[in-house]
């Protein structure tokens, strides 16, 4: 089983376990936020990680480490305009029903907002006036507990209001969850038999394939700037490789089907694989596509390639390298399931 299926595993049963815990209702909502947490990291949810952790962390202080995190993988441009979105749902579900102003909004953390609950309850059983006392004695103590019971009652109102209201957009994200997961779970072996395939008809074009994509995988999870920058760089190597590969350089330019003569020496490498889509697949959609899809990718890649040369690496966003490598993987991925085996292609090119 593959790390992928054990953290789809892992995440199910996590799904599952936290939907049967909030069918009981002494379940905290604290308890099904810390089960949502868990998923989102597990599933690489890192969007809807930053308003779980919004729910418990409310003070940007406390969530310093979670935003760099979270920002390593989405970008703070994406983690700027998905703030202003949770900060609107957070007033929104915060805001006491009983008091719908400004300064009603409850900015305190899950955790807080139960222990608050639990306080405000203990005052209020504790609001019950002996049956001994005397006449006197006993208006008076009514009359206290009236005026606590005043203040405090619609306090509880309000916290349970705002738990219910963020406990039911948690269940919504966990069953939201449960049917993506099970869906996944459904239709990997389709994904699974295309990734086998698609790995073996590489590796047996290019052996250094996949260490080419592991090197990308790695640059990726490190999140750093210029690392971004160079798992990019190997996706461009990759391409490289098999272009040499299916249509090696070449000092004299070639005709397009565009009617015009262009480069195919060794650095020209997109020129290189569109020249061979052209010359294996005489026309129909799915040389169409195909060259759509290297024009692309070119395009991405050589944006890095100018950003790299100035020594401008922050400007590469963590989705546009997530993309790139995807695009890398599935483009190669359509040219060698139509190309001739490997000998074959040698020995067309001898």
């Amino acid at each position: 089983m593959s790390r992928t299926d054990e953290a789809r595993k892992k995440a199910l049963g996590l799904v599952e376990e936290a939907l049967n815990a909030s069918l009981d209702p002494s379940t905290r909502t604290s308890t099904l936020i810390h089960y949502a947490i868990r998923i989102a990291r597990i599933t690489l949810d890192y969007e809807n990680l930053a308003w779980l952790e919004l729910e418990v962390t409310p003070n940007n202080a406390e969530r310093l480490d979670s935003a760099t995190e979270i920002t390593a993988v989405i970008g703070i441009d994406r983690l700027n305009a998905l703030t202003k979105t949770h900060a609107s749902l957070f007033v929104r579900e915060r805001t006491d029903p009983l008091d719908a102003t400004k300064d009603s909004i409850v900015s305190l953390s899950v955790g807080e907002l139960e222990e608050h609950a639990t306080f405000a309850e203990g005052i209020i059983d504790d609001c019950n006036v002996p049956e001994n006392l005397h006449t006197l004695d006993a208006y008076y103590a009514h009359e206290r507990n009236e005026k606590t019971l005043g203040t405090t009652r619609p306090a509880l109102y309000r916290d349970r209001a705002v738990l219910a209201r963020i406990g039911e957009r948690v269940v919504r994200y966990l069953t939201r969850k449960e049917r993506e997961l099970l869906f996944s779970e459904a239709n990997a072996s389709v994904f699974d038999t295309f990734r086998l395939e698609a790995d073996q008809r590489l590796s047996e074009m290019c052996p250094t394939a996949v260490e080419m994509f592991n090197a990308a995988y790695r640059s990726f999870e490190d999140g750093e700037p210029e690392s971004l920058s160079h798992a990019l760089t190997s996706c461009r190597r990759l391409l490289k490789a098999v272009a040499d590969t299916l249509y090696p350089p070449r000092d004299d330019e070639v005709l397009g089907i565009d009617g015009r003569k262009h480069a195919v020496t060794d650095a020209q490498y997109i020129n290189r694989l569109v020249q061979w889509v052209c010359e294996s697949h005489a026309s129909g959609k799915t040389r169409s596509l195909l060259l759509t899809s290297i024009e692309d990718l070119g395009k991405r890649l050589g944006r890095v390639d100018d950003l790299t040369s100035k020594g401008v690496h922050d400007q590469v966003t963590p989705q546009e390298v997530r993309f790139g490598i995807i695009q890398t993987y599935i483009l190669l991925a359509e040219i060698v399931s139509s190309a001739p085996p490997s000998e074959d292609v040698a020995g067309d090119r001898e």
